[in-house]
């Protein structure tokens, strides 16, 4: 008994010492970088690989409280600002994006100053304003930002299927189908299709996010059933890439799911097939909230 008393005694002990060592007090400069950067990947894996947007925004959060005490490295801080910014933007907490946006442009100036950050980063900051702009319904807004974007990274030798000149167009398809300006939408997914079929597997997630743009385009075309055909496209992809069940699909949190299906239910409803419509309506309402 007495050795078991003395062994619990040593674990607490060195229980204690382990806690020690994350204390931020007494950490140097790059040990708070590094357990910083720890949260990050962490954030990112329950991005990329859980599609758990909510469990990702505690782990940025937590990563940009430690970061906040770090001298410089503002290329980190900029980075787990904007992943931040994204994940509170499709979560719906644009309050919240709208500050860490803030945030970013005064660590991009900064970074700038001491030669930290690359002049190109801004497309985050374009990018990033584009998508704020789309989500709170300042369209002309979100165009003319996502255009600089696009035009930046040409500027700076981007090839065409780099995957923020991939993630841009696909975004101002977007923008245009917000602004009921469908055909060039429509125009321009082609021309996506086209130029990125090559780069990626048929069945790739940015396929299937390009076929609920489509299926929107063609919803405002009037093309009903063809948008339809999309529409179940994109869900069928995004199911079998995110390995969800459809019947279970109104548990996740997932915003692509959510657009792929009220388009889908948009064009049940106009098509007369009403009952269905409306229970694919609840699953996406299931997923927002």
């Amino acid at each position: 008994e007495w050795m078991d008393l003395r062994q619990c005694r040593s674990r607490k002990r060195g229980e204690k010492e382990k806690n020690k060592r994350f204390l931020l007090s007494e950490m140097t400069n790059h040990e708070k970088f590094v357990y910083a950067y720890y949260y990050n990947a962490i954030g990112y894996y329950n991005i990329i690989a859980l599609s758990n947007p909510v469990s990702a925004l505690n782990y940025f959060s937590k990563a940009k409280e430690i970061i906040s005490v770090v001298e410089g490295y503002e290329y980190m801080k900029f980075n787990i600002n904007y992943q931040l910014f994204a994940t509170s933007l499709s979560l719906g907490r644009i309050e919240g994006a709208e500050k860490v946006i803030r945030e970013l442009s005064d660590i991009y100036e900064a970074g700038l100053k001491n030669n930290t950050i690359d002049k190109s980063e801004i497309i985050y900051l374009y990018g990033g304003k584009a998508r704020l702009f789309l989500a709170r319904g300042e369209y002309n807004e979100a165009l003319e930002q996502i255009n600089k974007c696009i035009e930046t990274l040409q500027q700076h030798n981007f090839k065409e299927n780099d995957k923020f000149l991939v993630v841009g167009y696909q975004l101002k398809i977007e923008i245009l189908n917000a602004l009921d300006q469908y055909k060039e939408a429509y125009s321009l997914a082609e021309w996506f299709y086209k130029t990125y079929k090559s780069s990626f597997p048929p069945d790739h997630e940015i396929f299937a996010n390009l076929y609920t743009k489509i299926a929107v385009a063609q919803y405002g075309q009037e093309k009903y059933q063809e948008a339809l055909d999309n529409a179940n496209k994109a869900l069928a992809m995004l199911t079998k890439v995110r390995k969800i069940d459809f019947e279970k699909i109104q548990f996740t949190k997932d915003i692509q799911l959510a657009k792929a299906l009220t388009i889908k239910a948009d064009c049940l409803s106009v098509l007369g097939i009403i009952e269905e419509a409306l229970k694919i309506y609840e699953k996406a309402e299931a997923i927002h909230n």
